[in-house]
């Protein structure tokens, strides 16, 4: 039985009325984008690495922890065809920075997170079988990841609602301008990143927040992130975007 009895259309998706379609919210922030640099908005500094296979194998800790060994790490993945996958894993018993291998090698990660209220007491990562090459993470004092990324599985098609952004001033964080770029890269036809959508905020503002009309449309196997590159001083910016994903 249907309760909305309006037209407030992203309220019906949220509230299931809509068949075959859901809203995506991803935001996070990047406490330090150095000054003359441009870097990407997730649980890091410095530019995401994408990897081109599904190089994403082993999770671990970055030192031992008692605390959070045995945890179980719930992961949401796309595998080497983009496709939506789902895992669970859990933390070594005995050492947490022993690598743990995951049940199906990933391509992209969306999300990872302890199922308890525990705060992870250092930062669980997820690498290539190596250990060379680190994908994602998430930081200490959190249970779950947070990135301003994503990326439209196989089947898909994402319409962005709305970008914001926010720079937070302190004593040495006060850039004279934060450029801010949408960027995608559409894998299925070769292209590398590039910018589909620019914002700016001035050093006297502090946030800034668009709702693009018509809404911007990506297709599958399409990545998505936003970059902030701050002028004179480094900054401590924020952001996240609002899509809603539909079967195609």
């Amino acid at each position: 039985m249907s309760y909305i009895w309006n037209n407030d259309t992203l309220l019906q998706i949220s509230s299931w009325e809509i068949d075959w379609t859901v809203s995506v919210h991803k935001f996070w922030e990047n406490i330090e984008v150095w000054k003359n640099t441009e870097e990407d908005i997730w649980d890091w500094w410095w530019t995401y690495n994408y990897p081109t296979t599904a190089d994403i194998t082993h999770l671990s800790q970055i030192s031992n922890k008692a605390n959070d060994r045995w945890e179980t790490v719930f992961i949401e993945w796309l595998d080497i065809n983009y496709n939506i996958v789902q895992q669970q894993v859990n933390l070594n018993a005995s050492n947490s920075t022993t690598k743990v291998a995951l049940t199906t090698p990933l391509l992209r990660l969306y999300r990872m997170m302890y199922f308890s209220d525990h705060l992870a007491e250092d930062d669980i990562i997820v690498t290539n079988s190596w250990w060379w090459t680190e994908y994602w993470r998430m930081i200490e004092w959190n249970n779950q990841t947070m990135m301003c990324q994503y990326t439209v599985p196989l089947w898909k098609k994402a319409y962005i609602t709305s970008l914001y952004a926010s720079a937070i001033p302190s004593d040495w964080k006060k850039p004279k301008s934060v450029h801010l770029r949408l960027k995608i890269a559409d894998r299925w036809n070769g292209f590398d990143f590039m910018t589909k959508w620019s914002m700016w905020i001035p050093e006297k503002w502090w946030m800034v927040l668009r709702d693009p009309k018509p809404y911007m449309q990506l297709t599958e196997k399409m990545d998505l992130k936003i970059s902030a590159y701050c002028d004179w001083q480094k900054g401590y910016i924020t952001a996240w975007f609002d899509i809603i994903l539909v079967d195609d």
